[in-house]
């Protein structure tokens, strides 16, 4: 027994002294990348990383108040300042802007606690005297995010631009965000990391919804999704009748950014990617619980400071192809204190997973989204939600290109609109600098709704 014990540990030190080597490799690769390569061009990504390193003070003085130049056209009759200290609170920020932060812990059918983050007004609500007119949009992340991405560009951002449109905004998040939570009766401890995205869409989507339309007591909301969210949503569409959601008949719009249905060709390319796929079934290096739990051990020693954002920015930058070159760069350093969040090494397996024997996104993507098949039928036509696509042009985690296609070639019947931005990359159409003229104002011009009230976009256009 004492043999097997140490054999079994000096295996559990191998495989971590393994991959907490590659992790720095990794990082050091991306260093190189994002600074040193880049000096050769300009010294500009150099200078950035020698002040944080040999003056973080001085970097962080930088942090302070400061008066934007973009921003919507509905706030710009009032003082815009963005306080640009880093707090990982949304409410910490909206709290200035006159919004608070409404939280509710909800219980999923399968026992899981997820959050979900309402914003209202502190005073009165900007465009209706009353909540049921406004219409309820939830808004669902991406991988390795929360719904923090969704307002972390402030008063730039799509959940504030569309609050002040007169939209009811809910920030919904998936399992197991920040503090992972469990029913205890319902979630033994083997059950704790025992999921993927299938019990994402049979628990956690319906769940946020069925609450949303609960609370707001609408029939039907809007959905907007980001990168995950997308797959989640369409896979909860897709599915609905083999698992008995019953979800459709509760939305009226879906607006996708940076769909993921189909991989891209970073999934091929990347060297990283691809020894990732290789090695996410090795229980060795990965174990069964909670992915690269270092990463939040990192999260939870340097969370708030711009050392662990510019950790964050450069790692996941460098692994997923794309830059802050669109951002604003004052913001930058928030968009990270809401992410990274907890995920399963299984979630991770579905979407990597080369193991014949294992459902994953990177293999059966043609079985979850048939590509040269239609989706939606005429005698459906009645719940059809209303599809607002916005594809960047630059992204190679994900082929938004097979998406517009699909819709062009077999989705004739179901209301869609697709508007490509050729410049942006997979999360610029969170955190660009023009997101509001480029994703915000067509959001708001072509939502399908009930008894639609003129908005500010709908003046102004």
């Amino acid at each position: 027994m004492v043999f097997k014990f140490c054999i079994n540990t000096s295996r559990r030190l191998l495989a971590a002294f393994i991959l907490n080597g590659c992790l720095t490799i990794i990082f050091i690769l991306a260093l190189y990348k994002h600074y040193v390569s880049s000096y050769l061009e300009s010294s500009s990504p150099f200078e950035k990383l020698v002040t944080i390193i040999s003056s973080p003070k001085s970097f962080l003085q930088k942090n302070k108040n400061v008066k934007r130049d973009h921003v919507p056209d509905s706030v710009k009759e009032k003082p815009v300042l963005e306080d640009l200290k880093l707090r990982p609170s949304l409410a910490y920020y909206y709290n200035q802007y006159g919004i608070e932060i409404e939280e509710f812990k909800v219980e999923t059918a399968d026992g899981f606690i997820i959050d979900l983050w309402h914003l209202i007004s502190k005073t009165t609500p900007v465009a209706f005297p009353h909540s049921s007119e406004r219409h309820p949009i939830l808004m669902i992340h991406g991988l390795l995010q929360s719904s923090g991405s969704f307002a972390s560009n402030g008063q730039n951002s799509l959940a504030y631009y569309l609050f002040h449109q007169g939209f009811d905004v809910w920030l919904g998040n998936n399992r197991c965000g920040f503090v992972p939570s469990w029913n205890p009766k319902k979630v033994n401890s083997r059950k704790h990391w025992d999921w993927d995205l299938n019990e994402m869409v049979k628990f956690d989507l319906p769940k946020l919804i069925d609450t949303v339309c609960k609370i707001t007591q609408n029939e039907k909301i809007s959905i907007m999704a980001h990168s995950q969210g997308t797959t989640e949503l369409f896979m909860g569409l897709l599915r609905e009748n083999e698992l008995n959601l019953n979800i459709t008949s509760n939305i009226e719009n879906v607006v996708c950014l940076a769909p993921a249905l189909y991989p891209g060709s970073l999934l091929e390319d990347s060297p990283v990617l691809r020894l990732l796929s290789l090695g996410i079934d090795s229980k060795s290096l990965f174990g069964k619980k909670v992915f690269l739990n270092v990463m939040m051990m990192v999260r939870k020693i340097f969370l708030g400071t711009s050392f662990f954002s510019f950790i964050c920015y450069t790692f996941f930058s460098y692994l997923f192809g794309w830059n802050d070159t669109l951002w604003d760069e004052g913001l930058r350093n928030r968009h990270f204190l809401f992410s990274p969040v907890f995920v399963s090494v299984k979630l991770m397996q579905w979407w990597l997973s080369n193991d014949p024997n294992k459902e994953s996104f990177i293999k059966d993507y043609n079985q979850f989204f048939p590509q040269y098949k239609k989706w939606f039928h005429k005698h459906q036509r009645k719940n059809i939600p209303n599809f607002l696509l916005f594809v960047p042009g630059q992204d190679k985690l994900v082929d938004g290109k097979k998406v517009i296609k699909h819709f062009q070639d077999f989705e004739m019947d179901t209301s869609y609109k697709i508007w490509y931005i050729k410049e942006y990359s997979h999360v610029d159409v969170l955190w660009a600098n023009d997101i509001i003229e480029k994703v915000g104002k067509p959001i708001v011009m072509n939502l399908r709704l009930p008894n639609r009230r003129p908005t500010t976009a709908d003046k102004l256009n």
